[in-house]
C-alpha cells in the first residue's frame, strides 16, 4: 500500500525500480529523442 505522502510514495516507486530496468529505458529514450533530432534536421535542410 502507497503512503499518503506524495513523496514517500514515489520514493517506494522508485526504491522498487531494477537499477537496470531504469538503465535500458535512459538508453532506449536517448536512442529515440536521437533519431527524432536527425529527422527533424533532414525535413529542415530538404
Amino acid at each position: 500500500m502507497f503512503s499518503d505522502s506524495l513523496t514517500e510514495t514515489a520514493l517506494q516507486i522508485g526504491n522498487a525500480v531494477p537499477i537496470d530496468l531504469v538503465k535500458a529505458s535512459g538508453m532506449t529514450l536517448k536512442k529515440a529523442m536521437y533519431h527524432i533530432k536527425v529527422s527533424r534536421s533532414k525535413r529542415r535542410n530538404g
